[in-house]
């Protein structure tokens, strides 16, 4: 009776903990998974010359964390837009390349799907990721390229 009584209060600790840190933390580990995941298509190109460069999330994300995760992205100055109507500026200068990616399902004890996307003058592609939080850290269970263009 003594062990169901311990290791009832150790799952409920577990719990605890996985809703907490999920709710607090995640996010900005999220950030650093997808950045570490990030695959473009449209960036490997070399004729390609983009002179703008922008996200489009509803997540914080910071200058220093776009050079310190997104390694296809060091060196150029990206802009972060919130909302679409933020970076309609692109489409009028033309030459630029958009990356996009937001939670579709977010939940602490389930897997969590994020759209992910890139689009440039004529190209674009789009991914859908599963990733599932354990305690502290976000692990990629399946990455599959959605479409291409």
């Amino acid at each position: 009776m003594k062990m169901i009584k311990y290791l009832t209060i150790i799952i409920l600790i577990l719990i605890v903990v996985q809703i907490s840190t999920f709710y607090t933390i995640s996010n900005s580990f999220l950030i650093k998974e997808i950045g570490r995941n990030h695959e473009s298509y449209v960036l490997e190109y070399e004729e390609n010359d983009f002179r703008y460069f922008a996200i489009l999330t509803k997540f914080d994300l910071s200058e220093n964390q776009i050079q310190t995760y997104f390694s296809q992205l060091n060196g150029y100055n990206v802009s972060v837009c919130k909302s679409y109507s933020e970076c309609d500026y692109l489409r009028k200068f033309g030459n630029f390349y958009l990356y996009w990616f937001e939670h579709k399902i977010k939940h602490p004890f389930n897997i969590n799907l994020i759209n992910e996307a890139e689009a440039a003058e004529e190209y674009g592609a789009t991914w859908e990721s599963k990733y599932i939080w354990i305690i502290y850290k976000w692990y990629l269970i399946e990455k599959v390229n959605t479409g291409i263009s």
